[in-house]
C-alpha cells in the first residue's frame, strides 16, 4: 500500500485529506508539526508528501528545501489554502 504524508498546520485540512486519501486506498500519516517534519519522513518513509505552503511557524518552501536536501526522490505536492473567494 502506498503511503502519503500530509503536513498542514490546520488539523481540519489534514483530516479532510486523510479521509479522502484513505477512501482511495492509501495509508496516510498526518502532522501539524513543521519542526519535526524531517524526523517524521525518516520514520515513516512516505511515497508522497502533501505539504502546506503556509504553515503557521514554517514556510512550506523552506520545508520543501529541507526535504529535497535528503529525500530528493520523494514527490511533494505543495498546497495553499484558499481563505476566501472574490
Amino acid at each position: 500500500m502506498k503511503k502519503v504524508l500530509v503536513a498542514d498546520d490546520e488539523d481540519a485540512l489534514c483530516q479532510l485529506y486523510a479521509k479522502e486519501l484513505r477512501n482511495e486506498g492509501y495509508e496516510v500519516i498526518t502532522t501539524n508539526d513543521g519542526a519535526g517534519l524531517i524526523k517524521i519522513i525518516k520514520q515513516h518513509k512516505p511515497d508522497l508528501i502533501v505539504l502546506d505552503i503556509r504553515m503557521d511557524e514554517y514556510n512550506g518552501l523552506d520545508l520543501l528545501q529541507d526535504i529535497r536536501n535528503t529525500y530528493y526522490n520523494t514527490p511533494v505536492i505543495l498546497c495553499k489554502e484558499i481563505s476566501s473567494w472574490h
